[in-house]
């Protein structure tokens, strides 16, 4: 089969799959646009990337789209839609000082005549400490049957509501007074239906990832440049403040706190007489300690326990690390008696309304089943039945597959994480870039417009990013968002509404026919003076044209960039000034000597945080085995970073190696592997500043080494290590001069003829 049959081939299978299965076989790389122009091991890089990017609190729709973003995110779990029409029974708030918080709705199909559970949470905690917010202003506004109050409220309501506006209507007229009550008792039937019934196909809870319109968003769109400075050398970027404001994401921290009998909770948060060892709901973590946990010694409990030393830490307390704001509680308690203690004040608190929201979700569900005994509970429901129905009873708690003696308490913490520097972002097209810098708006490079307004670039990249890799698709969005971004300029100049339209249409006819065949007959035909006028506030407000583009079809040719150019005569390619500081700190701003590509460019951030790199190195902490202690700590909030040794990853082996095995193996056994070894460090601190030469001595041993030796000796095997020094070899000084004769051609000439002057 020769190219062609290939490629014939090739587009018959693409003909017989319609564009709705599209994603049944490219999966995530529907949401890159310009496909064909992109490199094929960046769109597997950009597929990984997609998959790590986080929610962000406030995400955007892409300036070019390309029309599955959608389709993907109705594959999203955490869009839940609801596939029969349901009733809401009952409401059961889990704080009963907070009802609208965190509570739980009794839902009943009668389809499948099942009584279900819809449980509404602010968040959703996913792995470590990623997670999401969620959005529950539907469930919010629903209201439940057995609140006979408000119902009655809503429907007086929209009855009152409904007979003034018929009053209104029919002014001066004679109106029959049984008409319009007829008419307002409808009114307020349907109102009261609409609160109280959820339809089919309904949208109950999404994450912040999904606009009003359940539109998919995943990043924000930046104001890019494509520059060469030293700060942007291989991955990093600069970013201005405001583009970091942009990429807040939520931090959801598990917390939980084992409290045995001879523990007690320090009093850090209380004030005056009360004892108050925890934040209550919706406060924030003072002084970024969660809690402070004492065990308690019979020698030193007068000292220890005297009340102004509970209201102080001391060093040998446990400490959590932990910031933001406490969101959620739960108290699992083996040992009720131990609650009544005054240290335990506040814990009995919400002991006793967690055991009030069990028994009222007990009751709600078994006076619903007495009175429809053909219904059946949910598989979720189910679970939390008998889930409650031990609780309420006094079954034991397990943990570690064994009851424990008295109670552990798991707190949830939420906190509003802004971009640092080493965090990661990446763009649609498998770039991936560490911030290396976040610099204030004021030292960014700025771009002027068409009318002479100043606007800050927000993102650098590395202008060599996309060529070295044949990664075309990034230079076209910066492109022809640019040019959308100055044609709206150009129109928000024009007073007349249908040269506005002309202008806009005739980009479009060249970017995408289609698109711009359907928005002439919504606007012309189907769109009022005010519905037209609120199209263009919101297209004003935006800085580029919105696009919708095939990833697959549209990919637009250099062809197609050149016409937009000759159909607007007024784009131009922008120049930026730079911001130069001189010898005396002062900055200067310096224009470009050409033009510089800049454009807004959508961009995802990653979920590695620099902070969770951090590690604080314990030179001399080893296990029983000798071995490097890992240690937990970090990861359950106890600790703020991680105490465990140096770990060399093969990248930087493979960086060191050039100078040398022998150096990597010094430097790992110095600050890893060797026991021993690792204890030499302490010179750096007591011994000359001006001469830090550390050394292994011969009683240091790899305890790797040591290790496989001993696996081997199992197996009958016995590994040798035979160290040689290697032998330069010892060449002669005629040697590096000796040339070797070869037989003289006509064509060569004699080192003599090449400076013979004419």
């Amino acid at each position: 089969m020769n190219i062609k049959q290939l490629e014939d081939e090739l587009r018959s299978c693409r003909e017989f799959i319609p564009e709705s299965e599209y994603y049944r076989i490219y999966g995530r790389c529907l949401q890159q646009p310009f496909s064909p122009c992109n490199s094929g091991y960046r769109k597997l890089m950009y597929a990984i990337h997609v998959k790590h990017a986080l929610n962000l609190i406030k995400a955007e729709i892409a300036y070019i789209a390309t029309g599955h973003e959608n389709k993907i995110g109705d594959k999203s779990s955490y869009k839940i839609d609801t596939k029969h029409e349901l009733k809401v029974i009952s409401k059961i708030p889990k704080f009963a000082f907070t009802p609208n918080h965190h509570y739980y709705l009794l839902v009943q199909d009668e389809e499948t005549r099942t009584l279900g559970v819809i449980e509404r949470i602010s968040y959703k905690h996913c792995s470590e400490s990623t997670g999401f917010f969620y959005n529950n202003e539907y469930l919010d506004s629903l209201v439940p049957m057995d609140d006979c109050d408000t119902i009655n409220q809503i429907r007086d309501e929209a009855y009152s509501l409904e007979c003034d506006r018929y009053q209104q209507k029919y002014s001066g007229a004679y109106c029959d007074d049984t008409t319009i009550d007829m008419y307002a008792q409808s009114y307020a039937d349907s109102i009261v239906n609409m609160r109280t019934m959820i339809p089919k196909g309904t949208t109950i809870k999404k994450s912040t990832a999904f606009d009003a319109y359940n539109n998919y968003m995943q990043g924000v769109n930046l104001l890019t440049a494509y520059m060469d400075c030293n700060q942007l050398t291989e991955d990093p970027v600069k970013m201005s403040i405001s583009a970091a404001r942009k990429f807040y994401t939520p931090q959801v921290k598990p917390v939980s706190i084992c409290i045995n009998e001879n523990d007690l909770l320090i009093d850090i948060h209380g004030t005056g007489d009360t004892y108050k060892p925890l934040p209550d709901i919706g406060e924030i973590v003072k002084d970024n300690r969660l809690y402070c946990l004492r065990r308690q010694v019979k020698e030193d409990c007068l000292y220890t326990q005297s009340k102004e030393r509970l209201r102080q830490p001391m060093p040998s307390d446990e400490f959590s690390p932990v910031k933001g704001m406490v969101v959620d509680y739960d108290i699992y308690c083996n040992n009720p008696s131990a609650l009544d203690l005054e240290y335990n004040k506040q814990l009995k608190f919400y002991y006793d309304n967690q055991m009030r929201f069990a028994a009222e979700m007990l009751e709600k569900i078994r006076i619903f089943m007495n009175v429809h005994p053909d219904y059946k509970m949910s598989t979720d429901l189910r679970k939390m039945e008998q889930k409650y129905d031990k609780m309420v009873r006094g079954v034991q708690f397990i943990m570690d597959d064994k009851p424990f003696n008295n109670m552990r308490v798991d707190v949830t913490v939420v906190e509003h994480n802004p971009l640092s520097e080493g965090d990661k972002i990446c763009n649609r097209y498998g770039g991936k870039g560490v911030t290396a810098k976040i610099v204030p708006d004021e030292e960014m490079p700025i771009y002027i417009d068409e009318n002479g307004n100043e606007r800050r670039v927000e993102l650098l990249w590395r202008s060599s990013t996309g060529i070295n890799r044949e990664n075309a698709g990034q230079y076209k969005e910066i492109c022809l968002n640019n040019f959308s971004c100055q044609i709206l300029d150009h129109i928000r100049g024009i007073s007349n509404r249908d040269e506005q339209f002309k202008e806009l249409t005739k980009f479009l006819d060249i970017v995408q026919p289609a698109y711009s065949e359907r928005l002439k007959n919504a606007v012309e035909d189907h769109l009022v003076d005010e519905e037209q006028d609120e199209f263009w506030k919101t297209l004003f407000d935006m800085d580029c044209i919105p696009l919708i583009l095939d990833p697959y079809k549209d990919h637009m040719g250099y062809d197609d960039f050149y016409k937009i150019y000759e159909a607007f005569p007024y784009i131009i390619m922008p120049t930026l000034q730079v911001p130069i500081k001189d010898c005396k700190g002062n900055t200067r701003f310096v224009t470009t000597r050409r033009p510089v590509g800049v454009g807004h460019q959508y961009i995802y951030r990653l979920k590695q945080y620099a902070e969770e790199k951090y590690s604080e190195t314990s030179l001399s902490t080893v296990n029983i085995k000798g071995d490097n202690a890992k240690s937990k700590a970090s990861k359950e909030y106890k600790e703020l970073h991680k105490r465990t040794a140096i770990r060399m990853g093969h990248m930087e082996n493979d960086s060191l190696s050039h100078i040398g095995t022998d150096a990597v193996v010094t430097f790992l056994m110095l600050y890893s592997v060797s026991p021993t070894g690792r204890l030499h460090a302490k010179d750096i601190l007591v011994g000359d500043p001006f001469n830090v030469n550390l050394r292994l001595d011969e009683n240091d041993r790899n305890r790797k080494v040591e290790t496989y030796k001993t696996r081997f000796e199992a197996m009958g095997l016995e590994l040798v290590i035979d160290i040689k020094k290697k032998k330069p070899k010892q060449l002669e000084f005629s040697d590096m001069f000796r040339i070797k004769e070869q037989p003289k051609t006509k064509k060569q000439l004699e080192f003599s003829d090449m400076f013979i002057r004419k």
